[in-house]
């Protein structure tokens, strides 16, 4: 007996949606397997997991790819479909696996959440993030999306799977572990356009997969896309509850009896301890102080698990230098505020436009804006690394450093660790130790630079050591009490500057409360303090091949002769012995150091 057309019509339907149905969990399957994948890849550690990841990814994109062009819905919907072939989908089953597997709660007008892809900070950083034609900006119909969950009718999906993390760890609580941000994007959703109209995405006829990874880049694709390399901007904002608090605290300070001599010798006098705070309480105008702090351009971005705050000025000028300048303690980048202008814009200040630079003042990890490590590990030499991660992230792959106090360590650090990229350093606390072959004819110089490091370590060093072995416990008073982290920095000021017994002698009273509110309003005393307790355990003994140029204050607090520092670098440049200054050069001496730091790197550019 023939059978009729018609029933051979619906044998083949039917044995089409049966094929469909098994390509579809033929997909659920494998998508399986790449997730067991992954997670073994997490496991084994970073820079496997990297390269795994990049395979993936590129597999997700051809079966997301082929499940959008055969159902409209990216593959992650899959089991949706293959629902719909057996004729049981259950919409509030599958909603929840949604949320579930993807970590998002539904966003009105979509069956599920979409995040956007904030291009400004890349733009203003000059980063080289491959643009599509699917962009908003390019073509007015797309959106950008991290995880394109369900279409829709009449969409046209770019759909790359979520981000794979261990089972035993809730997704937003891996990406915050490994640094990887929630705002960056590897897919994109765009509204009835059809593929034709951008040819550049590679989208053939024969078989409709996308190559996301021609169009990106292999780098690019792979790997800016899924960790957090995303730079935003950031401004100082205390909240009027902070400082309603730190008034608060300052009228209810109980203060200590007087010192029992009559200068500085037991430490701040009491009498200048109080006329300054109440000078904090009562006339210290923060609003007006962090309006100023604010007018150089801030931000803020993830390296190596850590937020980092930090200043970037670029110069009016194309054929800056980049820098690096990292401060120490007890400063901060309040230091750096007086040269930022004429380093970055010399001929706005009669200069020379050949001794332009673009300048990056970073927050060291633990103080001011920049995150407070939870973990052991952010020595100098971690800094350091960060440093070298943050400059070509900011589109600087040659770069120069310059330091002074940590900043001189973490400078050294660069210096030994990335030669590749920095064209050189400028110390102006460069750390060499006295040569034993010159112990029998001293220079006047030499013997004087002994004799402070003696008076140091005999009468000044009691912070370093109490912050070297318990930062824990010293932080809890100074983070407590105004005041008690008022004049723990300011005595440093005192001792350190070149400022005949009083530190307003070469600094505002604002300026030093500037520096003070870095350390207050972060409650970062603790934090701060650790960098001692981290480092002093790795001092930096490596060989230094890369240029070097030293700037030598009177008032600092370790002195190098130049034959001294030839035996610590084998490449100096530059070195010079300056009449006046301390251990605060930028920020007491802000002429002289923008001289110095100019005369340095001409030799290095």
């Amino acid at each position: 007996m023939h059978e009729s057309d018609g029933e051979r019509s619906q044998q083949r339907a039917a044995r089409g949606e049966r094929r469909q149905s098994v390509g579809v969990d033929a997909m659920i399957v494998m998508r399986r397997v790449i997730d067991v994948f992954v997670i073994v890849a997490v496991k084994i550690g970073v820079d496997v997991r990297m390269r795994m990841r990049r395979v993936v990814v590129r597999v997700r994109v051809r079966m997301d790819d082929q499940a959008v062009i055969a159902r409209r819905t990216p593959a992650h919907s899959s089991r949706r479909a293959a629902h719909q072939a057996r004729g049981s989908i259950d919409a509030e089953q599958y909603q929840h696996d949604c949320d579930r597997e993807f970590h998002r709660e539904p966003e009105p007008g979509w069956n599920c959440n979409f995040e956007n892809y904030d291009r400004c900070s890349h733009y203003q950083h000059c980063q080289s993030v491959a643009e599509t034609p699917y962009d908003a900006d390019a073509c007015g119909g797309a959106k950008a999306v991290f995880a394109a969950q369900d279409s829709g009718d009449g969409d046209h999906v770019i759909g790359i799977g979520r981000m794979a993390h261990p089972e035993h760890e809730s997704e937003e609580c891996y990406r915050k572990r490994r640094g990887i941000g929630r705002d960056h994007r590897v897919g994109f959703l765009c509204r009835s356009i059809q593929p034709t109209v951008h040819p550049n995405f590679s989208l053939t006829e024969a078989n409709r997969v996308l190559d996301l990874e021609k169009w990106f880049g292999r780098e690019i694709y792979a790997e800016r896309y899924t960790m957090n390399n995303n730079i935003d901007p950031f401004r100082i904002a205390a909240t009027d509850a902070q400082l309603d608090d730190l008034k608060r605290r300052l009228r209810e300070t109980r203060w200590p009896e007087r010192e029992c001599v009559d200068d500085w010798s037991q430490g701040l006098p009491l009498a200048y301890a109080q006329e300054v705070a109440r000078y904090w309480l009562e006339k210290y105008d923060w609003r007006a102080r962090e309006a100023r702090l604010n007018r150089f351009a801030q931000f803020r971005t993830t390296i190596d698990g850590l937020g980092i705050h930090f200043v970037h000025v670029r110069s009016p000028h194309a054929d800056a230098l980049p820098l690096v300048m990292t401060h120490g303690w007890p400063g901060s980048i309040v230091e750096f505020q007086k040269v930022i202008e004429p380093l970055t814009n010399p001929t706005a200040f009669g200069g020379d436009a050949a001794d332009a630079f673009h300048l990056v003042c970073p927050t060291l990890p633990g103080y001011g804006y920049s995150d407070k490590p939870a973990r052991n590990g952010w020595s100098v030499q971690r800094i350091a690394s960060a440093w070298s991660e943050l400059m070509p992230r900011l589109g600087y792959t040659r770069y120069a450093a310059q330091g002074g106090d940590w900043g001189s360590m973490v400078t050294t650090a660069i210096g030994i660790q990335d030669p590749a990229h920095c064209a050189g350093i400028h110390l102006n606390m460069p750390i060499a130790l006295p040569d034993p072959a010159t112990m029998s004819d001293l220079t006047e110089k030499e013997k004087s630079a002994i004799a402070g490091m003696q008076h140091y370590n005999d009468w000044d060093s009691g912070y370093s050591k109490e912050q070297s072995t318990r930062p824990q416990t010293v932080g809890y008073g100074l983070t407590d009490s105004p005041a008690g982290q008022l004049t723990w920095i300011l005595e440093k000021f005192w001792s350190w500057t070149d400022c005949d017994g009083n530190p307003e002698n070469v600094l505002t009273r604002d300026e030093l409360l500037d520096n003070v509110m870095l350390y207050w309003l972060p409650a970062a005393a603790a934090s701060s303090a650790r960098l001692y307790w981290e480092s002093f355990r790795r001092p930096l003994t490596d060989p230094v091949t890369v240029k070097v140029g030293c700037s030598i204050f009177p008032k600092e607090i370790f002195r190098t002769s130049k034959r001294w520092a030839e035996k610590r670098f084998a490449n100096l440049v530059y070195f010079n012995e300056l009449t006046k200054g301390g251990h605060f050069a930028a920020f007491e001496q802000p002429e002289t150091f923008i001289k110095e730091v100019r005369s340095c790197f001409r030799l290095m550019r």
